[in-house]
């Protein structure tokens, strides 16, 4: 019960979108919205010209934005890419799906370069698909 309490605003969050992307007609017999998600990495929350950024061009964003709804206060639960990721077609925090970084940990006394061409490598890599194997996803529920 203690991890259910931890994790119902996140999953208020996705039973809505989920409702609202796969919902068949709404209460007025309306077809359901066209929803896109664009996701972007390795930009501030200012790298768009529709949100403010004085030098930075995204026309083409920049008209969507207007023509839509954005979410201008987004957060995510890990300063990584592959954790937050996971965590949003899951709906778990890394914690939960154990996707906690981008690569498996490099063992003591192997440099960087070795690990990538080692086999232990692609061993890690291959667990975390695992995890993520094991999690409920989004895409799934299709």
């Amino acid at each position: 019960m203690k991890d259910l309490r931890r994790n119902v605003p996140l999953f208020h969050i996705l039973i809505t979108l989920l409702w609202s992307v796969f919902g068949r007609v709404n209460a007025f017999g309306a077809p359901p919205p066209n929803v896109v998600m664009i996701l972007s990495d390795d930009q501030a929350w200012g790298d768009y010209g529709f949100m403010g950024h004085p030098a930075i061009q995204t026309l083409n964003l920049d008209r969507l934005a207007r023509k839509s709804l954005t979410f201008r206060r987004g957060y995510v639960p890990s300063s990584l890419c592959c954790p937050s990721l996971a965590s949003i077609i899951t709906g778990q925090y890394p914690s939960r799906h154990r996707v906690v970084s981008n690569d498996p940990p490099v063992p003591l006394g192997m440099s960087q370069s070795e690990f990538r061409t080692s086999g232990l490598f692609a061993r890690g890599r291959a667990r975390m698909n695992e995890f993520m194997d094991a999690a409920p996803t989004i895409p799934n529920l299709s």
